[in-house]
């Protein structure tokens, strides 16, 4: 399986995301439609790869 990873474009956009944020926990769900954008889908391997960006 290939490494789970945004696209530079898409991770310069969950950047952009999380700093409107207060808390990091709130820029969940858009970051997971940009993963769904992404990969097509959401498995539970990119949802543990979201969950890592916002700890």
């Amino acid at each position: 399986m290939n490494e789970i990873k945004f696209s530079p474009d898409l991770e310069k956009k969950v950047e952009a995301i999380i700093s409107r944020y207060e808390i990091k926990a709130s820029a969940l769900l858009p970051i997971l439609r940009l993963a769904q954008e992404q990969w097509g889908h959401l498995t539970p391997a990119i949802m543990d790869y979201v969950a890592g960006l916002l700890d």
